[in-house]
């Protein structure tokens, strides 16, 4: 079981190097590389392993831990806004992902999700008022 956890959490780490080094540029074209440290990739790697055990607010926790020391790296805010969007946030998945789309305007998931967002928000209100 331990050498599972080191495999998986070392194959995280790999995608986090090679992914943040391919997509180090946003479509600005600013060069977000050098906020991916050493603790971002552990806080990715919890959020991750936080999320396949279910815990949905300690993956949360560390996503926004995550943003604060890497605010313009915006796959973290699509991964925040579907966690958001999973647990009927709908409001807070909205928001963070129109600021990772303002950062990265080609984010195809974020985009979906932030249709979803508004479409269920809307529903929301339209069923208050009747």
């Amino acid at each position: 079981m331990r050498c599972l956890r080191r495999f998986r959490r070392q194959s995280v780490l790999a995608f986090l190097t090679i992914g943040f080094g391919i997509f180090s540029r946003d479509a600005k074209g600013q060069d977000w590389s050098d906020e991916v440290t050493p603790q971002v990739q552990q806080l990715y790697v919890d959020a991750k392993m936080a999320r396949q055990r279910g815990d949905t607010q300690g993956s949360i926790a560390k996503y926004q831990a995550m943003l604060k020391l890497a605010p313009h790296l915006a796959p973290a805010y699509n991964n925040l806004g579907s966690l958001y969007f999973d647990d009927h946030a709908y409001d807070k998945a909205a928001d963070v992902l129109r600021a990772g789309l303002a950062l990265d305007p080609g984010m195809n998931t974020a985009q979906a999700l932030l249709g979803l967002s508004d479409a269920k928000l809307a529903a929301t209100k339209r069923r208050r008022r009747s």
